[in-house]
């Protein structure tokens, strides 16, 4: 059996809680200056299931470079 995470940063989301301006804070603050698209993280989501049969106890941190 395998268990891999992801650890999202930034998401273009329609979530029902306001965290303010993120996309400004992403500019600011992410090396790639933007927020991540929900289809970037799906691809990951969508490798470590199909694909990486060597890849477990991982979690991917999907931040666009920010350290958080």
């Amino acid at each position: 059996m395998r268990v891999n995470g992801i650890a999202p940063g930034y998401v273009n989301s329609n979530w029902e809680c306001s965290f303010g301006d993120v996309e400004a804070v992403a500019q600011a603050e992410v090396p790639l200056a933007r927020v991540g698209q929900p289809d970037e993280y799906a691809e990951l989501i969508v490798y470590l299931c199909a694909g990486g049969s060597y890849i477990t106890g991982e979690v991917v941190a999907v931040t666009g470079g920010a350290r958080i």
